[in-house]
């Protein structure tokens, strides 16, 4: 059953590589329609225009995307989302935590640590896309602490350091950091 199951599985995802190979205008335009179209796939339920629903240990999460995130979330399945990292926060945070949450996208992790327990003024997100960071503003409540910026390894008009963020705010217990691959700056 589990090897029909895979095999399946396989098969449909080579069939939807098949069929949008032909509709790109860049091998990029490509592959970031098949991250898109296997992670959501994978993860969430789609519960209404441009909202998706994931399952977390702390329950249901319920979350606008962003439109163009396209056709691929029509194949979504309400798996957990990132579930050894939503299992290993939700183990680890306590109500008094603070949390950064560096790279917030639409908020999910956001979502979760309020859900979780944090107080939702506990909570800071980090985003510097400007369309996502509209998005993330939309799902969180009024008392997150929202951060439309790059967190960099320079303060500047659209970008600042943990450092001096620090210096004006209380220092995080627990972070996550997502920031494409600027992790290291």
């Amino acid at each position: 059953n589990v090897i029909k199951y895979a095999s399946d599985d396989k098969m449909m995802i080579q069939t939807l590589v098949d069929q949008a190979t032909s509709t790109f205008d860049s091998v990029r335009d490509y592959y970031d329609w098949r991250r898109r179209t296997l992670l959501t796939k994978m993860y969430f339920t789609v519960t209404g225009e441009n909202c998706i629903t994931t399952a977390t240990p702390a329950g249901n999460i319920k979350l606008e995307v962003d439109p163009e995130w396209g056709r691929a979330y029509k194949y979504a399945t309400g798996k957990t989302y990132e579930p050894l990292v939503l299992n290993r926060l939700y183990k680890t945070f306590s109500p008094s935590d603070i949390f950064f949450n560096i790279g917030a996208r639409w908020g999910i992790f956001s979502i979760f640590a309020q859900r979780a327990g944090l107080n939702p003024s506990n909570i800071h997100s980090f985003e510097a896309n400007d369309e996502n960071f509209e998005i993330l503003r939309r799902n969180l409540s009024a008392q997150h602490i929202l951060n439309n910026v790059y967190v960099s390894d320079i303060d500047g008009e659209k970008e600042l350091t943990l450092d001096s963020y620090i210096s004006k705010h209380d220092s995080p217990t627990v972070m996550k950091i997502d920031i494409e691959g600027s992790e290291l700056k």
